[in-house]
């Protein structure tokens, strides 16, 4: 089987620590494990000012005279041009969405921005996988076979730093808006829990490096096809787009005290620049998620706050790979996705801050618990929850049209 795969992923590192490895160029390590080809083609986003494209532009010579099995196409944050859809629909039978967000706030009158852009993709998909549990009928409806996929992590994480906690204090990493406001500043969780203003990674220079090496593909790639018409055409218009938008942003430089990572491929035609950019790109990355993960233990616990979305945050396995008990807040009207993981026995469910207190300090007076916690639910994530699992289930779904069991 050989599969087109699409992920999500950043051109600078402020916006690409917030896009879980596991969701994106992880999926990878399920491809490999499940015995697939898998050909990525990452598609970029919020690029720097000197380049208004992706590899997405160069798809059609980067995969010239090759037939694909099936694609999957992450969703919603990147805007496809209609002349790419219509080319994957020459490529492949089966077009996958794999929807990395609740598609709701997308659809209706009146959608939030770009939510016509996403539904306008609806037509070309053949099938969707979908993060919430909820949009597996909206799509079954419009005759769009579709999966609900929850979060899952690569086995090999799973139970590789079970340490001693630097910090006696459950800990939230996150995005502040909304109710996770009024959590952090409500008094019964004071000096309980802790929102860290950076991971790890930001103590070394992978960030500055992860930024230099999109900024050097940005220039090579810019540099491509400078003769071909319609790329051109596209090219202008984006510019102006982007000009009208912000006009006196500066040209972003590739910082001087950091060593070229592609200056070899410079001459090479583009499917081997790609090759080496990805090499370097998944090098990054892991290093990026391995400091993520050591970040996780250095708490007492991960606390998962109240979300836009209706469904579990990848940190939420993850802290569970670690050996770290979990305590999330109960999502609404989503009965499978809180029965994945059963409550004070694999995870802590809370529904306000002071159950969420009275939980942390369960914790702070109970070790036996905290090694309890953390060993049911990392029996659970090797039962069901890796992405190795995950990939296979829907491999077999898509194959037989099976179900999988994502709990006991």
């Amino acid at each position: 089987m050989k599969i087109l795969y699409v992920p999500l992923e950043f051109s600078k590192w402020q916006s690409a620590q917030y896009w879980s490895y596991p969701e994106g160029l992880g999926l990878e390590e399920g491809f490999k494990a499940c015995g697939v080809e898998c050909f990525t083609l990452p598609a970029l986003i919020r690029q720097p000012f000197f380049s208004t494209e992706s590899w997405l532009d160069h798809a059609r010579r980067i995969c010239a005279n090759i037939r694909f099995d099936s694609v999957w196409l992450t969703i919603p944050h990147i805007e496809y041009d209609s002349n790419f859809l219509e080319w994957l629909t020459e490529i492949a039978p089966t077009r996958i969405g794999y929807f990395v967000e609740s598609i709701g706030p997308y659809l209706g009158d009146r959608p939030i921005r770009n939510g016509r852009k996403v539904q306008s993709i609806f037509p070309y998909l053949t099938h969707a996988l979908v993060w919430d549990e909820m949009d597996v009928a909206y799509f079954n409806a419009r005759d769009i076979p579709a999966l609900w996929c929850p979060v899952h992590v690569p086995e090999r994480f799973v139970n590789s730093r079970r340490k001693t906690p630097c910090f006696p204090v459950a800990l939230f990493f996150g995005a502040m808006y909304g109710e996770r406001i009024r959590y952090l500043k409500h008094p019964t969780l004071s000096g309980l829990l802790v929102r860290p203003p950076h991971s790890l990674e930001h103590e070394t220079q992978n960030p500055q490096i992860f930024d230099a090496l999109n900024d050097e593909m940005l220039c090579l790639l810019a540099a491509r096809s400078r003769w071909n018409p319609k790329l051109n055409f596209q090219r202008i218009k984006r510019w102006l787009r982007q000009f009208m938008r912000q006009p006196f942003k500066a040209r972003n430089e590739i910082p001087k005290n950091l060593p070229l990572q592609l200056e070899t491929c410079a001459g090479q035609n583009e499917q081997s620049l790609l090759i080496a950019y990805l090499e370097r790109l998944r090098e990054c990355r892991h290093k990026n998620f391995e400091l993520w993960l050591d970040t996780l233990v250095q708490g007492l616990a991960i606390v998962n706050l109240p979300q836009g979305g209706f469904g579990y945050s990848p940190r939420v396995v993850e802290a569970m790979a670690v050996g770290r008990p979990v305590l999330a807040h109960r999502i609404p009207n989503r009965p499978r996705t809180v029965g994945l993981f059963k409550s004070d026995r694999e995870i802590f469910l809370y529904d306000c801050p002071e159950e969420l207190a009275g939980q942390i300090r369960r914790l702070q007076q109970n070790s036996a618990l905290c090694d309890h916690m953390v060993n049911q639910s990392q029996a659970k994530l090797v039962q069901f929850h890796t992405t190795e699992k995950r990939v296979g289930q829907i491999l077999r779904w898509l194959a037989t049209g099976e179900q999988p069991a994502y709990e006991n």
